[in-house]
């Protein structure tokens, strides 16, 4: 406030009355209002002014020119007169903060009786609670098990997870602005929808993300299995996005271990030595073929896959003495001139079976 410079001016009051009628979360806004009155205390003094009188209200460095026909006063009588108003939107920082903003007013009576008058005053808006905005969320990384999240906020906040909506829980991580968390517990090869919740600190203020898609890495699998023939080495290709290590291979027929390898990611090229081969061997019957399930094995997860054996005669099945040493042969038979691997048979009590 500040007295007018006439005659009579310690008696009149130039003073102006500001406020922030509104602010705006969404916007990050205040809007600042200014209205200019001039007060007179009621002395005995009197002025009666019938002559167009002037000012401004400069806020921030936006004018606004005022222009009112009289302004009437009477000996005796306290009174206030509004000489008008002016408003600005101003924006606030990222973080809610507003500068100080500067606030000139002046009035000019037109009279030597009250004269003209100016007075300089500032506000600073309160401060605006911001939201945390998710600026970016995805998947950096997968395992088997987990998804790990990447996640970039505005401003400090909470954040939590929810998997296949399911219950928000506690947050991930505290008082952050970007970062990872991870989600463990999930299954392998498998698509998940997760959303991200930003809660920022200080003001509460909760940021959703939409719905986010993660799929988890598969397990080690057999790619490929041809069927082969006995004594021939089994081809297999594994494949295993999730890098496991230790990958293990068994061969079973029903519930016989024929082999067990150490193998891993690509193309393996399983041989069998002679024991395995002679087990193998035993489990014909009299059959020529045979049904064999290779079971692949790493992190706790199993993959199988069956192909078909068949017994051709290219096993060393028999056993010759060469210089009073016992080795093994292949069987051939002579049919029309044309050697063929064969398989020995005997009969037995009248029961023909494969000799071993």
């Amino acid at each position: 406030m500040g007295n007018m410079s006439g005659t009579y001016g310690s008696h009149y009051t130039l003073r102006p009355v500001v406020y922030i009628p509104t602010q705006s979360t969404t916007t990050n806004t205040s809007v600042i209002k200014v209205e200019l009155f001039i007060d007179f205390d009621g002395s005995s003094y009197w002025a009666y002014i019938n002559a167009q009188t002037s000012g401004s209200i400069n806020i921030n460095g936006n004018v606004a020119n005022l222009t009112i026909p009289s302004i009437n006063f009477e000996s005796g009588v306290a009174k206030s007169i509004l000489l008008g108003s002016h408003q600005i939107t101003v924006t606030h920082n990222a973080d809610g903060t507003c500068p100080t903003i500067p606030i000139t007013t002046s009035w000019n009576t037109n009279t030597t009786r009250i004269g003209s008058g100016t007075v300089s005053t500032s506000v600073t808006p309160p401060t605006i609670a911001r939201y945390a905005d998710i600026i970016n969320a995805y998947v950096e990384s997968a395992t088997i098990n987990s998804l790990t999240i990447r996640y970039i906020v505005s401003r400090n906040a909470d954040i939590y997870c929810s998997v296949n909506d399911e219950p928000w829980g506690g947050p991930r991580v505290t008082n952050t602005t970007n970062g990872t968390f991870t989600i463990n517990g999930l299954n392998p090869n498998q698509t998940y929808s997760y959303r991200i919740l930003s809660r920022a600190v200080g003001t509460n203020l909760d940021r959703l993300s939409g719905y986010l898609q993660g799929t988890t890495l598969d397990i080690a699998k057999i790619n490929n299995l041809s069927n082969f023939k006995h004594g021939d080495n089994a081809n297999i290709n594994i494949t295993n996005p999730a890098g496991i290590s230790n990958l293990n291979l068994v061969l079973k027929i029903g519930e016989t271990q024929i082999l067990n390898r150490g193998v891993s990611t690509g193309d393996n090229v399983i041989k069998f030595n002679d024991t395995e081969l002679d087990n193998l061997y035993k489990e014909y019957g009299t059959e020529s073929s045979l049904t064999a399930t290779f079971i692949l094995s790493g992190s706790g997860y199993t993959n199988s896959k069956t192909c078909i054996i068949t017994l051709t005669g290219n096993q060393k099945t028999a056993r010759i003495k060469n210089n009073d040493s016992y080795k093994r042969a292949k069987v051939f038979l002579n049919i029309n001139g044309t050697y063929k691997k064969a398989v020995i048979w005997i009969n037995k009590n009248g029961s023909w079976r494969r000799c071993t």
